[in-house]
């Protein structure tokens, strides 16, 4: 569930001394962000896809940064759903 994914509430159930069965909320903290996920993926010198180099503000810089990385193109919210 949400809470299963939550930093916070893991890092309370650490300071209450609750078993928290899942990752460290430091694992959580730089996996559970897609952005921190890929630098991390990165810095450890594994293969990422390419990705927009600017925030897709408009349709227009949208188009140009498809042109840029090439089709097939997927698009995905960095947060969010």
């Amino acid at each position: 569930g949400f809470l299963s994914e939550n930093v916070r509430f893991a890092r309370r159930c650490r300071e209450e001394g609750i078993i928290f069965i899942g990752p460290e909320p430091e694992v959580m903290e730089q996996l559970g962000d897609k952005i921190a996920a890929k630098m991390n993926a990165i810095a450890a010198g594994l293969p990422v896809i390419q990705d927009s180099q600017v925030p897709l503000d408009t349709v227009e810089i949208a188009m140009q940064e498809a042109q840029r990385i090439g089709f097939p193109l997927m698009i995905k919210a960095a947060s969010g759903g």
